[in-house]
């Protein structure tokens, strides 16, 4: 996962891009010097107003990463590449915060299971590089079957109604801070220069609690992050 952290860099340096370390990712190199290896993707930061998502991308695209487009809206770029998932993250900064939007999947059971069929659909349609794992043969069937029906009898514009129904249905959260906590420095790791928040464990603690040095390998971004916030949806 380091080489795929240390490539992203690179590409953002390039850029000539602003970005940091994040997240689980952040955790991992400030508490333990290392990327946790219970961790799933790598996570960076990088400022919404200093590059379009387009551009973002088509760059990495360039350079061999798969881009993975999701369902819903959010603030949140992935990537996949050496099957090591990438996560760029763009942050906005308003009145005195920072933030980024993520999405979860609804609490409703009708509503969970909406959002997930028609996300398998989105995936098929957009040739997604998103690996399936189900491993349930009678499972498989049914999602094959579902997809051959939607190809075959919706139209185009029938199915973005449909995409944009089930957008509307995800829980959208994410995490602020105080943009006072948003300056970066450069530390080295792994004989790497990387940039990080200048007062990175004041920016864990805000994230993972005042419990932040005390690994919790079953951590739930959704339930126990410390500075979650809501956010309303809006149509593409």
């Amino acid at each position: 996962m380091e080489s795929v952290l240390f490539k992203a860099i690179d590409i953002l340096e390039a850029l000539k891009i602003d970005y940091w370390v994040t997240d689980g990712t952040l955790l991992g190199i400030v508490r333990e010097n290392r990327i946790l290896p219970w961790d799933s993707d790598i996570d960076l930061g990088v400022w919404k107003s200093e590059i379009s998502s387009s551009e973002i991308v088509e760059t990495l695209k360039a350079h061999g990463f798969n881009y993975i487009e999701v369902l819903p809206v959010t603030d949140s770029l992935r990537f996949r590449i050496d099957d090591v998932q990438l996560d760029i993250n763009m942050y906005t900064e308003h009145n005195g915060e920072t933030f980024v939007k993520w999405a979860s999947n609804p609490l409703g059971k009708i509503d969970k299971l909406i959002v997930q069929i028609t996300a398998k659909i989105f995936e098929n349609d957009k040739r997604s590089p998103i690996r399936n794992k189900e491993k349930d043969p009678a499972v498989i069937f049914a999602v094959r079957y579902v997809l051959f029906f939607v190809a075959f009898f919706l139209t185009k514009t029938m199915r973005e109604k449909m995409y944009e129904f089930a957008r509307s249905r995800y829980l959208y959260l994410g995490t602020a801070y105080p943009t006072k906590l948003m300056s970066t420095k450069t530390i080295i790791f792994k004989q790497k220069e990387i940039r990080v928040p200048i007062k990175s464990e004041e920016y864990l603690k805000l994230t993972y609690g005042e419990d932040w040095r005390t690994p919790n390998r079953d951590y739930i971004w959704e339930e126990d992050t410390a500075n979650l916030k809501a956010f309303n949806y809006k149509s593409k």
